[in-house]
């Protein structure tokens, strides 16, 4: 059978089981259901704290103090500015989804692989399809999952943004569309990641725990790339991690987007292929 085909029925084939079964259940109904809690909670805390607190503030102060805050968040001074006119509750739910659309993907991945290979029911799909095809497959049916589940999130903030007259015309829209690409892009990483520890453990609650274990250390090294004492002689190590290009993905040109965007596929694209090596030599 033709690779491609082998990779998009396995994809297919993980992504049905994941909407239903009663783990990819569970697991995609409380994240929509946090989403959902999480935006009512922020509109209520904005009305209640925010509002009052900027009644007595011109709109000249207001916009100067926004614009000094993104400055201090953003070191890039175009992404700044382009954030500064995003909706408030879209670039909430965005950062929101940083933390959890990772932990998501764990979530659902990480048994894919170990779950099989504890059962060894992993030797009947190899006959039919190469490993490869089964890696490649498998993460792209727990990405697609996340990303569906995301997609409805981000739209949903943006509706409520252009009802609410956040930002003028369709830019809500526009800017939902971008903070949901950047996060599907830096959520395939994890995605891999975690294909990949799965591969390595026959056991499922090892492959969970040693995925977190891995996502922890993708943190640290970023961290630590970014501390100045560190950044000379530790400053790579960064760009290893999803999250050093997850910023890259928020700027306004192109260009930017596009190599953050190449970046973060570029780790996943690492890991599928290690986590396929390590499979096809594996004996089953």
């Amino acid at each position: 059978m033709n690779p491609l085909a082998e990779i998009y029925l396995v994809a297919m084939r993980e992504l049905r089981r994941n909407l239903r079964s009663a783990k990819g259940l569970v697991a995609s109904l409380l994240f929509l259901l946090g989403g959902t809690v999480a935006i009512l909670l922020y509109y209520s805390f904005k009305s209640k704290v925010i509002d009052p607190a900027i009644n007595s503030m011109s709109a000249a102060q207001i916009h100067q103090a926004k614009h000094e805050l993104f400055i201090q968040l953003y070191s890039d001074l175009p992404t700044a500015l382009h954030l500064e006119n995003a909706p408030e509750v879209g670039l909430f739910v965005y950062n929101a989804t940083l933390f959890f659309l990772p932990v998501l993907a764990m979530l659902i991945g990480y048994d894919q692989l170990a779950g099989e290979l504890q059962h060894r029911s992993i030797r009947y799909t190899a006959i039919r399809a190469r490993r490869p095809s089964l890696v490649v497959g498998t993460v792209l049916g727990s990405w697609l999952t996340v990303t569906l589940l995301s997609l409805f999130l981000h739209l949903l903030a943006g509706v409520l943004a252009a009802s609410r007259g956040a930002a003028p015309g369709r830019a809500p829209i526009a800017y939902a569309l971008q903070f949901w690409l950047a996060g599907v892009v830096y959520v395939s990483g994890y995605s891999a990641l975690t294909s990949f520890v799965s591969g390595l453990f026959r056991t499922p609650i090892l492959a969970l725990m040693a995925s977190f274990g891995s996502a922890l250390v993708l943190w640290v090294a970023r961290m630590i790339g970014q501390t100045r004492r560190f950044t000379d002689v530790l400053g790579w190590v960064q760009y290893g991690s999803p999250g050093y290009w997850e910023s890259w993905m928020l700027a306004p040109e192109p260009q930017r987007f596009v190599l953050g965007a190449l970046a973060s596929l570029g780790i996943a694209a690492a890991l599928v292929t290690l986590s396929s090596v390590a499979l096809w030599r594996r004996d089953l």
